[in-house]
């Protein structure tokens, strides 16, 4: 079976049981805060990824990790999803969850990369936007690359907004080379 359809499988179970026990908002903010454990830590994966070590040391982890921290519904579940031995899955799982649950609330990811921090301020500026271009709620995901000299790059979807100075420089130069060929014929 495909990590998309196991993926989709347990996720869709859990989004399954939550709207019908009508927890959804809270399971959903401590299914965020599993997935961005797991997301921040790669040895946490490993762990979870590993042959060597037994279901229930795995389980016992999980347990120490979050025992504190989420509402058992989804403490349960990640239990769960171990003693199915599908653990290495775990953090795949939580990310199609969040996916389900995001297209189930009518919102739409966008990933947005700019070469320093973007402040608070403009990162509501931005979502006012994009909320404009998509008519949708809009969740952004800001990233750092320090190799873009300025402006930002959004992905939403398919869609690819480019406002970088790094893009204007390219249309520029584009832009006068056909100029100077124009006016050398």
């Amino acid at each position: 079976m495909g990590i998309l359809n196991i993926t989709s499988r347990y996720a869709k179970a859990l989004l399954d049981i939550v709207q019908e026990k009508k927890i959804l908002d809270k399971v959903s903010k401590d299914v965020e805060l599993a997935y961005n454990t797991f997301k921040d830590s790669k040895e946490l994966r490993q762990v979870m990824s590993s042959p060597v070590l037994r279901s229930d040391k795995k389980s016992e982890i999980i347990k120490q990790i979050f025992s504190k921290k989420i509402s058992d519904d989804v403490l349960n579940f990640l239990l769960f999803v171990v003693e199915k031995n599908r653990e290495e899955f775990l953090y795949d799982i939580l990310k199609r969850y969040i996916e389900l649950n995001d297209t189930l609330m009518g919102i739409v990811s966008a990933d947005v990369v700019s070469p320093v921090k973007m402040k608070d301020a403009q990162v509501d500026k931005l979502k006012v936007q994009l909320e404009k271009f998509t008519g949708k709620k809009v969740k952004i995901n800001t990233k750092e690359n320090k190799d873009l000299l300025g402006g930002f790059i959004v992905r939403l979807g398919d869609t690819v907004i480019d406002a970088s100075v790094d893009h204007q420089l390219v249309m520029l130069k584009k832009k006068f080379l056909e100029d100077q060929s124009l006016a050398t014929n």
